[in-house]
């Protein structure tokens, strides 16, 4: 499990919104763009927080995420 992620699933952003990781297993994003990411596997097997671009064609159902290893396991769109 992500550190920190099973206890706090919210994260405050400098707007006092709440915004909740969303496992790329229940749903990815809608549009390309840039999103905040939890990856493992690189370069060790703990996880690490990045932005990532996620990148979707208009003829495809689902997109690729822009990294260079590793796993995108949660994200969550920007601010």
């Amino acid at each position: 499990m992500i550190n920190g992620l099973a206890e706090n699933p919210a994260v405050a952003s400098n707007t006092g919104i709440f915004l909740e990781w969303i496992s790329v297993e229940d749903q990815l994003p809608e549009k390309r763009g840039q999103y905040m990411c939890w990856v493992e596997g690189q370069p060790t097997d703990q996880p690490n927080l990045q932005l990532l671009q996620y990148s979707i064609h208009d003829d495809e159902e689902e997109g690729i995420w822009i990294t260079g290893s590793g796993t995108v396991t949660h994200w969550m769109p920007l601010p």
